[in-house]
Order: structure tokens, then sequence, then C-alpha cells
């Protein structure tokens, strides 16, 4: 049975990987172009919790959109930004290595600017790898004993016994497209 569920698990992910962003010349009302992400969060959220139980979806979406914005103000420094919306961001892909994992999001941020007395709104389209694990340059030893740990996934030291959790944040961020 285990088999099962791995081989299903497997074809559910790879179904979901070949979802895809639509995107549309069409205007919303406040101007800005409509574009549509679509993702699939359901079809990889087992597997993440599965591999990481302590994962909250919530918590990763607000860090990789505040990353986001932060890069776009440092690429757009000395322009009075009024403030960044959230258009919609999307689970786009999981990957569980030995050594860690990652999680590909896909987000669409509107970027407001001061010019003069209007505001002008500008669209990023961003892919963001948020991951966790040695690979990335995350501690390998407990931190109470100092003994190395070898298995991400293992949730207590193998020496000691005590508990430990990974540590994510952003470990890339492609800025797709810019209007």
């Amino acid at each position: 049975m285990a088999l099962f569920d791995k081989l299903a698990s497997a074809a559910l992910i790879t179904v979901a990987a070949a979802v895809a962003v639509a995107a549309s010349d069409d205007k919303d009302e406040d101007g800005s172009l409509s574009y549509r992400l679509t993702g699939n969060d359901a079809a990889y959220m087992p597997a993440i919790l599965r591999d990481f139980p302590d994962f909250q979806l919530e918590p990763a979406k607000a860090a990789v959109t505040d990353y986001g914005a932060t890069k776009l103000e440092e690429e757009h420094k000395g322009e009075k930004i009024k403030r960044f919306v959230s258009h919609g961001m999307v689970v786009l892909g999981y990957q569980r290595r030995q050594a860690g994992a990652s999680i590909l999001f896909q987000t669409m941020l509107v970027m407001e600017v001061e010019n003069g007395n209007e505001v002008e709104k500008h669209e990023a389209l961003f892919e963001t790898e948020y991951g966790c694990g040695f690979d990335l340059g995350n501690a390998s030893r407990c931190g109470f004993c100092g003994a190395p740990i070898r298995n991400m996934g293992v949730r207590r030291c193998e020496y000691c016994g005590s508990g430990w959790a990974p540590e994510w944040k952003v470990v890339r961020i492609h800025n797709m497209s810019f209007q």
C-alpha cells in the first residue's frame, strides 16, 4: 500500500505541476493588467505537511510577499512608493531532498507610486523559491549537543534526543515581468 501512496502522490504532483499562469491584456477597473495566477496549493500541501507537519502556508506566503516588496523597493529607490498590494500567490511546485526542501511560489504584486498628483500602478510577477535545509546554509548541527543532523525529516537529535525545527527562508527570487 505504501508504494501505491507514493505513486499516487507523485502523479498528483506531476499533474499539478502542469498548471500554468494565464495572462490577459484586459485591464481591471483600477487600470492594472488582469493577470490570473493559477496553481494548485491543494495538490502540494499534503506532501509538504507530510514532510514538515508544522509548516504553515500563510506565514510562508507573507514572508515571500514581504521579500518581493523589499526587492521592488530596492529596484525603485528614489520613487515615492505609496504601497504594495498582493494580487495573488500560488504554489507552483514542491521538491523534497535529503538535505532540505523547496517550495516554488508565483506572486503578483502591484506597486503604487506617487507621480505628482497621480498614482501609477506597476505590476510585478515573481517566481520565488522558499526553502529549508543544509544545502541552503542552515545549521547542520544540533543546537544542544553539537552532533551532526544528517536528515531534514528527523525532528530529534539522534544522539541527545533534543528537538529542532527547520528554518524556512527565501532562497531566490526572479522578477519574471514588470509593467
